[in-house]
């Protein structure tokens, strides 16, 4: 009997770098397939999936905006499509303003964008359309 080995699988919001890309390398270091979002910096989410790749692991880079909910949807789409499903998340997506707390104007709070609690429902939602009956039982 031919038994497949079975890859656990990543998907990080906002992985491309800093403490996501450490979180994506580590990922891939300890045996994961991993996607990984980026919103601006796809040079550097090329270089990681390429540096994973040179590692015998395996990468995704997708391009979404994590205050964008289609975007994030289209994402797990794609990171499903091709690893078949999705074992961990990590939410790592935000932005983030160097600066005093009695610097930071409240406008300027308003105005950083939002990471859905949305978001891992839809992953759960997708995830869980994506598996075969017997996957799900496993899950």
């Amino acid at each position: 009997m031919n038994i497949e080995p079975i890859t656990k699988t990543a998907l990080v919001f906002g992985g491309s770098r800093g403490i996501g890309a450490a979180a994506v390398n580590r990922l891939a270091q300890d045996g994961y397939a991993v996607g990984f979002t980026y919103a601006n910096s796809e040079e550097q989410a090329t270089a990681l999936v390429e540096a994973i790749a040179s590692k015998g692991g395996e990468a995704l880079a997708v391009r979404a905006d994590s205050a964008d909910a289609s975007a994030i949807s289209a994402a797990v789409v794609q990171f499903i499509d091709r690893f078949g499903k999705i074992d961990l998340v990590l939410v790592n997506a935000g932005l983030f303003r160097m600066n005093t707390i009695d610097a930071v104007g409240l406008d300027e709070l308003d105005d950083l964008p939002p990471v859905s609690p949305s978001i891992i429902t839809r992953v759960q939602r997708l995830n869980t359309m994506a598996r075969t009956p017997a996957q799900a039982r496993r899950a």
